[in-house]
């Protein structure tokens, strides 16, 4: 479908301009989609992170909790971490066949998009040779951070494409431009030797700077109608 519009555009100019506007969408696009999904992964691992620490934390007092049913020690400090950590939402402890015992959230915790990030909690007691599963931890980490990162990276990267695309096609115009100036002075140049009525003493002009492959197109004519001049002369 590109190749087909591509080939129905008419004139050099306006190709070299879609070719320049395509490949900078493409280019765009291609960072765009891996900018954004390395910033959702750098949240993801920084909220497993969270939860990693928050679990070396209340792992010992879980434990202590799950094997007395003392919760007084629990209590304050799940609600101690949760204050002082925006980025948790909800705290809960149950027991191997998942039923809640303790349930320490942030206020609104429901309406809020999360994570959730379980461990399982072994008894420790010595005498015991195989650990024995006796409860669960289960960590909520929200999950809005993700969400508020993956928007700003959608901007920026917007922001940036448009900026990066403007530059492109103002670029890609200013050496057209450049480019057709000096075809149109060929061009002009070779219109007064044709309309000029067979006069073969008519050149075109050629500047001290000119660009190699201008220079070699009028060269290539003046050479053609200086021997068109000497053939007619000989004859």
């Amino acid at each position: 479908m590109i190749m087909k519009f591509f080939q129905s555009l008419r004139g050099i100019k306006k190709k070299i301009i879609f070719m320049t506007f395509f490949s900078f969408i493409l280019i765009i696009t291609i960072y765009s989609t891996f900018y954004i999904r390395d910033t959702i992964n750098l949240v993801r691992e920084n909220n497993k992170k969270t939860s990693e620490i928050v679990r070396y934390v209340i792992l010992k007092e879980a434990e202590r909790f799950l094997l007395t049913r003392d919760s007084t020690d629990i209590f304050s400090l799940i609600r101690n971490i949760i204050s002082n950590e925006p980025s948790l939402i909800s705290i809960v402890v149950t027991d191997p066949q998942d039923n809640e015992l303790i349930r320490i959230f942030r206020p609104g915790y429901e309406k809020k998009k999360k994570l959730n990030v379980f461990y399982p909690v072994f008894s420790s007691e010595e005498g015991i040779f195989e650990p024995t599963l006796i409860g669960k931890l289960n960590i909520y980490v929200s999950a809005e951070r993700e969400k508020e990162y993956q928007n700003k990276a959608f901007v920026l990267s917007f922001v940036l494409g448009t900026l990066v695309l403007t530059f492109g096609i103002a670029f890609s115009i200013f050496v057209t431009n450049i480019f057709f100036t000096r075809m149109k002075g060929i061009k002009k140049g070779l219109i007064e030797i044709a309309e000029g009525k067979a006069d073969l003493t008519k050149r075109i002009s050629l500047n001290e700077n000119e660009d190699i492959e201008f220079k070699e197109i009028a060269e290539s004519f003046n050479e053609f109608v200086e021997s068109l001049s000497e053939r007619i002369k000989s004859t």
